[in-house]
């Protein structure tokens, strides 16, 4: 009973809240591009330009965050040829001496930025993150077409991402 408690409160901590919609809302990668690379590789906000990005922000503690990392590595790497690319922001206080070595283990096929003071505090391109994993699903054109608090189910990021490939 304790270990389910617990297991319980943990996903808690983490949030699993059904999806947010903000059609209309636009953000800026630049906000990102400035922040440590870390060991997942370098972000460059230039060369997603007409692409489909999900910006996901995590941290190695969370537990959603974990159970949908796998699924993430699959969408990159099915729609990878059609535009598409991940940028999972790292939120760990310890930054690169917790990202790096995750990274390493799990072989990120995409790039893991390493958030600053600012974006831990809640401050992003995309507002107040408040809710680990948040993620965003951004069109080619920047503009914002989904956005997820909580883990997202497997179907609705999969619908949203084959949706946003197939637009031109």
């Amino acid at each position: 009973m304790r270990r389910a408690l617990a297991s319980l409160v943990l996903l808690m901590g983490c949030a699993t809240t059904p999806s947010v919609h903000w059609p209309h809302f636009r953000s800026s990668l630049a906000g990102l591009e400035a922040l440590s690379p870390g060991e997942g590789g370098v972000m460059d906000a230039r060369a997603l330009e007409g692409r489909v990005v999900l910006v996901t922000f995590m941290a190695t503690w969370c537990a959603p965050c974990l159970m949908e990392l796998p699924y993430l590595i699959r969408l990159q790497e099915q729609h990878a040829a059609e535009g598409f690319v991940v940028v999972a922001v790292g939120m760990d206080l310890d930054g690169d001496l917790v990202l790096g070595p995750f990274a390493r283990e799990y072989q990120l096929p995409f790039p893991l930025v390493v958030a600053d003071e600012r974006l831990r505090k809640g401050d992003s391109p995309f507002g107040t993150i408040n809710v680990l994993p948040t993620t965003f699903l951004l069109g080619r054109d920047g503009a914002v077409l989904a956005a997820f608090q909580g883990m997202a189910t497997q179907p609705a990021l999969s619908k949203a991402v084959a949706k946003a490939v197939e637009e031109r």
